[in-house]
């Protein structure tokens, strides 16, 4: 039973009677197939325009076509291109991405629910990207849930590149259905806590000593070579990290590149550290162990 041009009404296979609040409407994607398509819990105004959108983007040139694709599926595609807004991810950040599609989309939190990723990309509405947002909240570190809906929100900007989604679901979601930044209470060390710390680190007390001095972050310090360390001037000179293969990699940001003031009470444990040390080249690395 037709309510308009090319919709209709979604009917039980059953009782062969309409359902109420969903509709479905056909046209022909880019490759000339006919498709039909559902529009869950909308009215007949609804599936109207989104129709009309679908028509309007394949009369401005965009290739709409439709897909079989699950959510997985188009997961590691994604993955496999292996580029964002900024170009190639570095190793630490594909290592993560993998990690959220892992155990976040292939998998579900809650053992009685099926994954994510299991759902065709045509049927991931707004309201189950919502479910999925608020059980990932109630059971996972607020930082863990807001990466795997950062990870979800570039599946779907990818899908909709790729004409297999019409929008994005997760750029939809209201801001109290996205996960909440909760800051918590920053321990800062200081005086008597520090220097009980520091007595405590034995073999890696200049490590931490100098962390403490310079606010480095671990990766920046451990990334420093003789080289880096200019006594003349009185600076430390921070251009490049130590990546997790225990190679030079670049720095977090662009605007990481700075120079640190050496204190004095530091140079002096830099310099005893260069004479207790066999590996003094320039070239070497400052800390360094067996």
């Amino acid at each position: 039973m037709r309510v308009a041009e090319s919709v209709y009404p979604r009917v039980d296979r059953k009782s062969g009677k309409p359902v109420p609040g969903k509709y479905e409407f056909t046209y022909r994607d880019a490759t000339g197939r006919q498709v039909w398509q559902t529009v869950k819990g909308s009215s007949k105004a609804d599936a109207k325009a989104e129709r009309a959108e679908l028509l309007a983007r394949m009369h401005q040139g965009e290739r709409v076509e439709r897909t079989t694709l699950t959510v997985s599926e188009v997961a590691r595609l994604w993955l496999k291109r292996g580029s964002g807004q900024t170009g190639r991810w570095a190793p630490p950040t594909r290592e993560r991405y993998e990690r959220m599609v892992r155990r976040h989309i292939d998998a579900s939190t809650d053992p009685a629910r099926r994954p994510l990723g299991a759902l065709k990309l045509r049927d991931l509405s707004v309201d189950r990207v919502a479910d999925w947002s608020r059980a990932n909240e109630r059971e996972l570190a607020p930082t863990t849930a807001r990466m795997a809906l950062i990870a979800l929100n570039q599946v779907c900007r990818y899908a909709v590149r790729r004409s297999w989604l019409a929008d994005n679901p997760v750029a939809k979601l209201e801001p109290a259905e996205k996960p909440r930044r909760t800051a918590g209470q920053v321990s800062i060390l200081e005086g008597q806590d520090l220097a009980r710390l520091l007595d405590h680190a034995c073999s890696y007390r200049p490590l931490f000593e100098l962390l403490a001095y310079t606010g480095l972050r671990i990766g920046e310090a451990l990334g420093l070579t003789w080289a880096d360390i200019d006594h003349e001037a009185g600076l430390i000179r921070v251009h490049r990290q130590l990546g997790r293969d225990r190679r030079h990699a670049r720095l977090k940001t662009e605007a990481s590149k700075r120079e640190v003031v050496l204190a004095p009470a530091l140079a002096r444990l830099l310099r005893e550290r260069r004479l207790a040390t066999l590996h003094k080249a320039p070239h070497e690395f400052v800390f360094t162990t067996p």
